[in-house]
């Protein structure tokens, strides 16, 4: 998460604290982290509506009548 910029890195439970300060209360990290996480959602989860499984059929059934064609 570290690597996409959704969560700040830390190596040692020293850092930790800070981490957790500086995304709570640091206004342009949290800020950075926002939107960070949005263009990962958006990226990695695509839609968050609760329809996931009703698209994966959808595909599904396209494939099959593509397959069907052939």
């Amino acid at each position: 998460y570290a690597k996409e910029g959704v969560a700040l890195k830390v190596h040692t439970k020293e850092e930790i604290k800070e981490a957790i300060t500086k995304a709570l209360f640091d206004e342009p990290t949290s800020k950075v982290l926002y939107k960070n996480r949005l263009r990962f959602i958006e990226r990695y989860a695509h839609v968050l509506d609760g329809n996931a499984s009703r698209r994966a059929v959808e595909s599904i059934e396209d494939l099959i009548k593509q397959r069907s064609v052939l």
